[in-house]
């Protein structure tokens, strides 16, 4: 009798705790409720209401939230989306959660997707140690060299120097870490310590200034007049940050265009799928468009980018909906990229056949098992072999 007066009860008081929880997070992160957030998180039917109490408490950088953040963290590749594992490796960093190091440094693998690969990357070189700065190093290498991050560069962190290899990935690390900096200063700092025998850049800056940045960056875009050029670096930079405070700042601006649209896709908020889905609809600018998408994270752009491909040609688009299915992942991503190598019906150039293979690998567990299942059933006499075993191969599939 006990056992079914619990059975009976225990749903009762979950849907009473999530009434008194709320769903208004804008207000419980204004009153600093953490206990409602982590409610929330939890137990939120509410998707939208889910990921933005996540990103609050790791903005608010609450301590009980870590446990929360490392199940997320050190959960298998590809179960989560990749925007929600993101902002827990992101909070781990801004608690300064020393047990998260190792966790964060398996993030780092070619597996995962590129935003989260980063936000691993910038949290541990806040936990600052120089066995932390020695795992980005390793990881610089490899994102500038076999396993690269990008199709191209359209809404990625300005970087003058090159020299040496690993130079471009650490700039997309320290440009939110040193956000009072700029591309120069960046890519100094990061070519210098990449040539040298240092464990650790000698970089500085103040505490805080990432937030002082961001407010400006708000006032510039709400108070004043940008030329074009300023405009998509200021509001590109803001995106960035990946705040949930300025979600509705940069949607409201969202009549100025692409700039604006990679914004809201680096931002990660699921709020900004609605308007992204619409980009990809309208078909514009494809591989803008494709961009923020991968960029945003979440498996449900996945058909959008399908659709978009079937009406667009052209090369770089396609390549960046490859790697935009590999990044939002899913079964609807995997099941696209694994139809576009082995269809009968196209041959892939080899660009786009790359990324397609690394999309694959970056939907995780599904991604790699699909690549297994497509070279078996090639091995029994159906699909097209030669695709599918170079698939394997690209994506270190064995």
């Amino acid at each position: 009798m006990a056992g079914l007066r619990s059975r009976l009860s225990a749903p009762l008081k979950t849907a009473l705790k999530r009434r008194l929880a709320g769903d208004d997070v804008d207000a419980l992160v204004s009153r600093r409720d953490r206990r409602r957030l982590r409610w929330l998180v939890e137990e939120s039917q509410d998707l939208n209401a889910r990921f933005r109490a996540l990103r609050a408490l790791s903005e608010l950088q609450d301590p009980d939230s870590a446990r929360l953040m490392l199940d997320r963290v050190e959960a298998e590749a590809g179960a989560l989306p990749s925007a929600e594992v993101r902002s827990a490796a992101e909070g781990l960093g801004r608690m300064m959660h020393g047990d998260a190091a190792g966790p964060l440094r398996r993030l780092l693998s070619p597996d995962r997707p590129v935003g989260v690969q980063l936000a691993a990357a910038r949290s541990l070189a806040t936990l600052g140690q120089d066995e932390h700065w020695a795992a980005v190093r390793e990881w610089a290498l490899r994102a500038d060299g076999d396993w690269p991050l990008f199709p191209d560069e359209r809404d990625c962190a300005d970087c003058p120097r090159r020299d040496p290899l690993g130079t471009f990935a650490v700039v997309q690390v320290v440009q939110t870490l040193f956000a009072d900096k700029g591309p120069t200063w960046w890519s100094s700092k990061a070519s210098k310590w990449l040539e040298s025998d240092q464990p650790r850049p000698r970089m500085a800056s103040d505490k805080g200034a990432d937030k002082v940045v961001a407010q400006e960056q708000r006032y510039a875009l709400e108070k004043k007049v940008l030329d074009d050029e300023a405009f998509a670096g200021t509001v590109r930079h803001l995106g960035a940050f990946g705040l949930d405070r300025d979600f509705d700042l940069l949607h409201g601006l969202i009549d100025r265009g692409l700039p604006v649209l990679q914004a809201l896709g680096l931002n990660g908020d699921r709020r900004a799928i609605d308007p992204i889905r619409q980009a990809l609809a309208r078909g514009e600018h494809p591989a803008d468009a494709a961009r923020a998408a991968g960029r945003l994270g979440w498996p449900e752009l996945a058909p959008d980018l399908a659709d978009l491909r079937g009406r667009c040609e052209d090369p770089a688009a396609r390549a960046n909906i490859a790697w935009a299915l590999g990044e939002c992942g899913g079964e609807e991503a995997v099941r696209v990229l694994v139809e576009l190598v082995r269809s009968r019906e196209e041959e892939l150039p080899e660009h786009e056949f790359q990324w397609v293979a690394l999309g694959l690998k970056r939907c995780g567990v599904i991604g790699r098992e699909a690549i297994r299942g497509s070279v078996a059933i090639a091995r029994a006499g159906g699909g097209e072999r030669g695709r599918v075993k170079r698939l394997a191969e690209i994506a270190g599939i064995h």
